[in-house]
């Protein structure tokens, strides 16, 4: 996961930093099909991770229904919620000082289309 970090006050120097961040998450995936053609797809992935004063969380679930009009094409709908949190407890760590936290999050509406072979 590629991240950029900027932060800036009105009339103080802004800082930045870049680093990549490898995420793998575990996951689960059930499918469901309530015809042959209407199918209930669920996913959750999440992960936890505590290195020395650091802690972070990811958390994504998807709950989507699907209809298959022909044997190729298909469209559907669901929601999403995604949840990223990170949390900071001393300015121990060489080079980083935090001590709060940072969450990004969101929930929303999925409308797709969907072709496959």
């Amino acid at each position: 996961m590629p991240t950029k970090f900027e932060i800036g006050v009105s009339g103080v120097k802004d800082e930045s930093t870049e680093f990549i961040a490898p995420l793998p998450v575990l996951g689960l995936r059930t499918d469901f099909v309530i015809t042959p053609k209407f199918y209930l797809k669920q996913s959750v992935e999440v992960l936890y991770l505590r290195i020395d004063n650091f802690t972070g969380s990811i958390l994504d679930v998807n709950l989507r229904l699907e209809y298959n009009i022909w044997k190729h094409i298909g469209f559907g709908m669901g929601i999403n919620m995604y949840k990223l949190v990170i949390e900071g407890k001393e300015e121990s760590y060489p080079g980083i000082d935090m001590i709060g936290s940072i969450g990004v999050g969101y929930t929303g509406l999925q409308l797709y289309g969907r072709y496959y072979f």
